[in-house]
């Protein structure tokens, strides 16, 4: 079988040498490792110079998560992949992780499989928790109970397993998202076309996060308030494209005062609650203009470059 791991890595150099180091001695072992680097300014490019068994694409500027991953699922295509892993460069696998997915990619409705994503201490990140989605599975599903039970429509790329030819059948993810949501919105794509989610709490992977945190608007600080403007942006082009246009409305005026009144009542600093409240809106409003489009693979091309 044909793995292709997809590394996306911006200025964490130490923590892709990590990531690097246990991908090499998995015990199943990638066909091929891809590492897209987001135009790093720490080192990161003359580290891939050097670094053995690496197929390395430098960006010519950060194109946040999104992007890198837009990037990574179109060279593991390239690469003839029956099924991509997709991992950010704080993903520190354990050495069986990617082993521990396998036995999921004989069913021919799993479009992902999602490892189980702890922190430091073991216990769950808080980021990265899935949604069990078997109480609306896709038409003509036939999975054991036991299988239904891990059957999930979302889920992140800290580490998920994704079926090579998807992008042939969905699209590729959207690159505008830049960072956050991104996964979201591209696994649910995926249980929407008829595939379903795998939740392989067995396979494990460590998130080197400095805290575990949930990017909510009752932990996010002011400095990440940049960070909150691309998550409300995002998920209201994802409402908006999946809820019914009046509801969508009410809906978005509901937010809009509800989230304005967490960030309040925080009583934060008033520089640093501006500051939230700023791109909170900005978000907001973006999202109902936010037009990105999904890209497509062109597969006459790719099978004239492969012969």
């Amino acid at each position: 079988m044909n793995i292709v791991a997809v590394v996306v890595t911006y200025n964490r150099l130490v923590l892709l040498k990590q990531n690097i180091a246990v991908l090499k001695k998995q015990t199943c072992l990638p066909t091929h490792i891809v590492v897209i680097d987001n135009c790093s300014t720490d080192g990161t490019a003359e580290f891939l110079q050097t670094a053995e068994g690496i197929r390395v694409i430098r960006t010519t500027q950060n194109t946040g998560g999104a992007g890198g991953f837009f990037e990574g699922i179109k060279a593991a295509v390239a690469l003839q992949a029956d099924w991509i892993w997709l991992m950010d460069d704080d993903t520190i696998p354990h050495d069986d992780t990617l082993e521990k997915m396998l036995p999921y990619t004989h069913q021919a409705q799993v479009g992902f499989i999602n490892s189980k994503v702890v922190w430091k201490d073991g216990s769950q990140h808080l980021m990265n928790k899935v949604v069990f989605g078997q109480q609306e599975l896709p038409e003509n599903t036939s999975f054991s109970h036991e299988m239904q039970q891990k059957i999930i429509r979302n889920g992140s790329f800290v580490s998920m397993l994704i079926r090579g030819d998807m992008p042939f059948k969905i699209g590729l993810p959207y690159r505008e998202f830049f960072i956050w949501c991104d996964d979201f919105e591209y696994s649910y794509r995926m249980f929407s076309h008829g595939f379903v989610g795998i939740y392989a709490e067995e396979s494990v992977v460590l998130h080197a996060t400095a805290e575990n945190y949930t990017p909510v608007l009752k932990d996010i600080r002011g400095q990440h308030a940049w960070k909150l403007y691309y998550e409300e942006r995002n998920r209201t082009f994802i409402d908006r494209k999946h809820k019914n246009p009046v509801v969508f409305f009410f809906s978005q005026l509901n937010k809009i005062r509800l989230q304005r009144r967490l960030i309040k009542k925080r009583h934060l600093p008033q520089e640093e609650e501006r500051a939230l409240l700023h791109q909170l809106t900005r978000g907001l409003w973006d999202g109902i203009f936010f037009h990105p489009k999904i890209e497509w693979i062109d597969a006459d091309a790719l099978t004239k470059k492969n012969k």
